[in-house]
Order: structure tokens, then C-alpha cells, then sequence
């Protein structure tokens, strides 16, 4: 998408100011080339747009953003309107730094599943439950994690010890540190080493405001 993503900015800071009531779930299961057809998302500022910049065509990276925005969207459609106008009037610079920060993110997600957590994260900054700072943090190790060790994560709330190839990439992504360290047994077949992995607290407040 390339230069066109800044053009979209203003656009999606406009999305967020509109009523999201309408963006429905159900619009994953009618399929996007029959809501593309039917006009269905017009309404919706920053779909509208990405369609009037690709009129000739809208291409595999355009239909999978589109569709990443749909999932964020729908996730924060039980969000008030009037909620979300204050917060932007009350952070006028850094809502349209956010309007911009979000469209390149969503863009760069490599899951459909990840804009659902972005969400989540979006609505606890939009309550003042977390910083921006916090926020713009956990954004980013999202971004960065494989779906699957995020799902890992959920999966082992609460529990004091990880272990495997999902707790070495939470590790890698800075939200679980190496609790110990077990050398195995070696032959000349068999090397069997394990680590076990503590979750800290980035991977405490992934789980509790974004999982």
C-alpha cells in the first residue's frame, strides 16, 4: 500500500468519531467480495476511502486490510460514540497521531485475529485504564509476536512455568524471562535440554487488556 497508507490517517481518526453500531460480526460470514459488491461499508469513512484510492481494483494487501479494519471495528462497536468524541477532543494532537498509528499498524498485522487484540488495548486507553505509553508498548509486541504465541499466552494464564517453542518466543518478544535451565541428557542420538520461562509483568498486562 505503500505512500497511500498517509492519506488514510484522516480518514480513520473520522471513522472512529462515527457511530460503529452498524459494523457488524456478520459481515465476516457474508463474505468481503459480496459487502465490496454491495456497497455495504460506504458508510464507513476509512473503507471508503482505501476503495476510492483502488478504483480499478482493489488487490490481495487492500482486501486483507480492509478486512483486518473490519475485525477492529466490530470490536469496538460496543464503544459509545459520545465516548469516543471526548476522548479525541480531549487528546486533539495525539488522536490524530493515533488515527495514523493505527492504519499503519493494522496494515503491518500479519493475522486477522490480531486487530481484535488492538481493539481491546484501544478501548483500556480510551478509558484511561493505561497510558498511551503502555498502549503504543503492548501495540507493538503484538505486531511483532507469532499469532500462535500469543494464543500460548492466553492459554497459560496463571500458570507459574512455561516451557517450549511458544515460551522461547515470548521470551524473544520480552514477555516471559528464563526461570531455569535444565542441561538434559546427551548421547550421540539424543539431546534433550529444557527451559522453563516465568511470564513477567509485560506479559501479565498483555493477557489482562489485550487477550
Amino acid at each position: 500500500m505503500g505512500d497511500q497508507v498517509e492519506k488514510l490517517d484522516a480518514t480513520m481518526l473520522e471513522t472512529l468519531k462515527t457511530d460503529l453500531s452498524g459494523v457488524s460480526a456478520d459481515y465476516m460470514e457474508i463474505g468481503l467480495d459480496a459487502i465490496l459488491d454491495d456497497g455495504l461499508l460506504k458508510d464507513i469513512p476509512v473503507v471508503n476511502s482505501i476503495l476510492s484510492l483502488y478504483k480499478t481494483g482493489v488487490n490481495i494487501r487492500e482486501r486483507f486490510l480492509i478486512k483486518k479494519l473490519l475485525v477492529f471495528l466490530t470490536s469496538l462497536s460496543d464503544t459509545t460514540t459520545e465516548d469516543r468524541l471526548e476522548f479525541i477532543r480531549k487528546n486533539e494532537k495525539q488522536s490524530a497521531k493515533n488515527g495514523e498509528e493505527l492504519i499503519v499498524l493494522l496494515d503491518r498485522l500479519d493475522h486477522v485475529n490480531k486487530p481484535e487484540y488492538v481493539a481491546k488495548l484501544f478501548k483500556h486507553y480510551l478509558n484511561e485504564e493505561i497510558s498511551l505509553i503502555v498502549y503504543q508498548r503492548l501495540c507493538q509486541i503484538i505486531d511483532r509476536c507469532f499469532i500462535e504465541d500469543l494464543k500460548f499466552l492466553k492459554e497459560h494464564e496463571g500458570s507459574e512455568i512455561v516451557t517450549g517453542m511458544e515460551a522461547l518466543g515470548l521470551a524473544n518478544n520480552g514477555l516471559a524471562v528464563r526461570a531455569s535451565f535444565d542441561g538434559g541428557s546427551f548421547d550421540e542420538v539424543n539431546y534433550n535440554p529444557k527451559t522453563d520461562y516465568k511470564i513477567n509483568e509485560l506479559g501479565k498486562l498483555l493477557i489482562k487488556y489485550a487477550l
